[in-house]
């Protein structure tokens, strides 16, 4: 079994490497990603570019491909969290959300667990939406249709969906005080996904958090605490490191010829 998993995880980072030879455009000035969110090499090559981004305000580290893989809840996180090496590098999780005031989604315009606006101090994947790339949820805190909402930046990272995304928290039993009673319900962040119904009516719902059931497929955008490795040197960097090896060189010479001499 451990095998077939094995394969399975092994054939989902291929499409995720696959998918990831698009590049996305960030949107300068909207939000804080152009100076909170670090270049990362992990496969020691620099030449081709980073391969994650480390969030200095949340001190986690978030693969730059964003969208390779949709799974159900639990495969999802037993995925992440025990079959997947990038790199080299294991310890990759879900992004992670604090189930605020009453067990399960609370849901309110503004500053809660669940619906639009919610609270970023306590959500991975709502920080980086609201905060980092600065985009705007369907629905003001007044509850009003809001302009200009939807997956407009989508800053450095490959195949950022508008669909659902898994956050690694379950959504837990009221009834149960310490936690351990799982329903089978986990929290889920939507970029921006249109919705049309029987009837006709379409709604477009961005920037919004909820729960969902565990067996359908949601997005898995992988992350990792801390800063995992040393940063991408920039092209200043480059320019520096070239001077000092040619001013060694130049000292080199010098001294071979004065040898000679």
């Amino acid at each position: 079994m451990k095998t077939l998993k094995t394969l399975k995880a092994a054939a989902l980072l291929g499409a995720m490497t696959l998918v990831g030879a698009v590049q996305a455009a960030g949107v300068s000035g909207q939000g804080t990603w152009e100076t909170t969110l670090k270049a990362r090499d992990l496969d020691g090559i620099t030449a081709n570019g980073p391969e994650a981004y480390y969030d200095t305000a949340l001190n986690i580290t978030w693969f730059i491909n964003a969208g390779g893989a949709a799974l159900p809840w639990s495969q999802a996180n037993d995925w992440a969290a025990n079959y997947v090496i990038l790199y080299g590098i294991t310890g990759w999780r879900l992004p992670k959300m604090v189930d605020l005031a009453e067990a399960g989604c609370n849901f309110e315009y503004s500053g809660s667990d669940c619906g639009y606006n919610v609270s970023t101090a306590n959500a991975e994947l709502a920080h980086m939406y609201y905060v980092t790339l600065g985009n705007k949820a369907s629905v003001a805190p007044n509850g009003s249709n809001q302009a200009g909402a939807g997956l407009v930046n989508t800053g450095p990272f490959n195949n950022l969906s508008k669909g659902y995304y898994w956050y690694g928290t379950g959504s837990y039993d009221a009834a149960d005080p310490t936690g351990q009673v799982v329903a089978e319900r986990a929290f889920f962040f939507i970029n921006e996904l249109t919705f049309t119904y029987d009837d006709g009516y379409t709604e477009l719902k961005a920037g919004q958090q909820g729960t969902v059931g565990i067996g359908r497929s949601a997005f898995v955008w992988l992350v990792h605490d801390g800063d995992v490795t040393a940063a991408v040197p920039e092209p200043q960097s480059y320019a520096l490191m070239l001077a000092g090896l040619g001013l060694m060189g130049f000292a080199a010479r010098r001294r071979s010829s004065n040898k000679q001499q």
